[in-house]
C-alpha cells in the first residue's frame, strides 16, 4: 500500500529534476535555434506553467477525492503523469511538425501540473485513512521520503546518461529515454493502485450518507482557520527544502567557492541523510506527539539557522558538512509529521479538498519564490547570510501557529 500510494510522489519529483536537468539539450527541439538562450527561456518558461498549474489541481482532484473516493483519484492522477511522460518522450520536434510541438509540451506539461497538485495530498489520505494513528506519522512520512528517491534517481538517471551516451547521442534520442522511463515506473505505480481498496474511512463515509454534496461550501464555511494553520506549517516545511536543497548547491559556489560539481555531490548525500530522518521524525511524531515535533523542528531553526549559516562561510568543508547535516535534521522535524499532521487537521468530510488547497498554496507561496527573493536579499545586503532571514520569519510564524493554535491543540496529536 506505501509503496503503491508512493510511487506517484516519487515520480513527481523524478520528473521535476529531469525536466530541469534536460532542458538546455530538450529546448532546441520545441523551439526555432535563432536563439539558444530564448529556446531555454521558453523551455523553463513551460515547466512553471505547469508548476502554476498545481493548487488547480489540488482543488480539482481535491473536490473529486471528497465525492467519488481517494482511490479513484490517485489512479487518475498517476495516469495524468504518465501519459504525458510518455508523449514528451515521443513527441515530434518543432523541425517536423512545427508550432504543434511547443503547443503540445504547454498542454502536456499542464496536464502534468493538475495532476501533481492532486497526488500528494491523495497519497497521504489514502495511507493516512488506511492507518492507525499510533503509527500514522511513520507511515506517512514513506510519502516525503519517496520525494527524495525521486531526486536521487533522476540524478542517477541524468548521470549514467551523460556517461554512457554521447553529447551528440543525447541530443539526438538520448535526452527522451528519462521520459519514457518516468512513464514506465508510472505505469507500475498504476498497476499496484488498482489493486488496492478504497480507505475504510470512505467507505464509511458512503454507507452513512455523509458525502459532502459540494465539498467547496463545506471548506468555505467550517475549514478557513485550519487551512490558515496548515500553509503555515506546510511553509516552513517548503521554504526550507527550497533554501537548504534546491538552491543550496548554487549558494556553495557562490557563497563558499565551492565548485558546483562538488556541491551537487555534497547535496546528493545531504538529500539521502535527508529521507532517513524524515522516517525517524514521523516515527518520533507517533511516539512523542505531531505537535512536540513540529513545536521543536520551528523553534530550532528560528535560534539555530544565523549560527549555522554562518558555518556555511566558514570555507571549512567540515563546518560546512556540519551545517547541511543539521539542517537536514532540522528539516526533517517538519517534513517528518507533516503529512500526518495535515491528514488529521482536517475532518474527513473534506479532508481531501482543504488538504489540496492548503498544500499546494503553502507550497507556490514559500516554496517556489524563495530562491528568487534569498538571491534579492543577498544582492541587496550585500550579506549571505541574508536567506536566513526569510526562513527565521516563516518558522517563528509557524511555530506561534503550532504552539498557540486552539485549532491546532484540538486536532493534532
Amino acid at each position: 500500500m506505501i509503496i503503491a500510494a508512493s510511487a506517484g510522489s516519487l515520480l513527481e519529483m523524478y520528473d521535476f529534476c529531469v525536466y530541469a536537468f534536460f532542458a538546455p539539450i530538450i529546448a532546441p527541439h520545441f523551439f526555432p535555434k535563432e536563439s539558444k538562450l530564448v529556446a531555454i527561456l521558453l523551455i523553463f518558461g513551460i515547466f512553471a506553467v505547469g508548476y502554476f498549474a498545481r493548487p488547480i489541481g489540488g482543488i480539482l482532484y481535491g473536490l473529486l477525492g471528497d465525492r467519488v473516493g481517494r482511490k479513484k483519484m490517485l489512479i487518475n492522477s498517476i495516469l495524468f503523469m504518465a501519459i504525458p511522460s510518455l508523449l514528451i518522450g515521443l513527441l515530434p520536434s518543432y523541425a517536423i511538425i512545427g508550432l504543434l510541438a511547443p503547443l503540445s509540451l504547454i498542454i502536456l506539461r499542464i496536464l502534468q501540473g493538475l495532476a501533481v497538485g492532486g497526488e500528494f495530498p491523495g497519497a497521504v489520505i489514502f495511507i493516512a485513512e488506511h492507518v492507525q494513528s499510533n503509527n500514522r506519522g511513520l507511515m506517512c512520512s514513506w510519502i516525503n521520503f519517496s520525494i527524495t528517491v525521486g531526486i536521487v534517481f533522476a540524478s542517477l538517471v541524468g548521470a549514467i546518461l551523460t556517461l554512457v551516451l554521447s553529447h551528440q547521442q543525447l541530443i539526438t534520442w538520448g535526452w527522451r529515454i528519462p521520459f519514457l522511463l518516468g512513464s514506465i515506473i508510472a505505469y507500475i505505480g498504476f498497476i499496484l493502485r488498482k489493486n488496492q481498496q478504497e480507505t475504510p474511512v470512505f467507505k464509511q463515509m458512503l454507507a452513512r450518507g455523509l458525502i459532502a454534496s459540494s465539498p467547496i461550501k463545506e471548506v468555505l464555511g467550517n475549514d478557513l482557520s485550519r487551512i490558515f494553520v496548515a500553509i503555515c506549517i506546510v511553509g516552513s516545511g517548503a521554504i526550507c527544502v527550497s533554501l537548504f536543497f534546491l538552491f543550496m548547491p548554487t549558494y556553495l559556489e557562490l557563497a563558499s567557492d565551492i565548485k558546483l560539481v562538488a556541491a551537487l555531490w555534497i547535496n546528493a548525500i545531504n538529500l539521502i541523510i535527508f529521507g532517513f530522518s524524515i522516517v525517524l521524525m514521523g516515527h518520533f511524531s507517533d511516539r512523542y506527539g505531531r505537535r512536540a515535533i513540529l513545536s521543536l523542528g520551528t523553534s530550532l531553526l528560528v535560534i539555530l539557522t544565523i549560527p549555522l549559516y554562518l558555518l556555511l562561510l566558514t570555507h571549512h568543508l567540515s563546518m560546512i558538512l556540519l551545517a547541511l547535516l543539521s539542517f537536514s535534521i532540522l528539516t526533517s522535524m517538519i517534513m517528518g509529521p507533516l503529512a500526518s499532521t495535515l491528514a488529521e487537521l482536517f475532518p474527513a468530510k473534506t479532508r481531501y479538498t482543504s488538504y489540496g488547497i492548503s498544500f499546494n498554496i503553502g507550497l507556490a507561496l514559500f516554496g517556489g519564490a524563495s530562491p528568487y527573493i534569498a538571491l534579492a536579499l543577498i544582492h541587496k545586503t550585500g550579506l549571505f547570510i541574508a536567506p536566513s532571514f526569510c526562513i527565521i520569519a516563516v518558522s517563528l510564524l509557524s511555530f506561534i501557529v503550532i504552539h498557540y493554535s486552539t485549532t491546532v491543540r484540538n486536532n493534532i496529536k
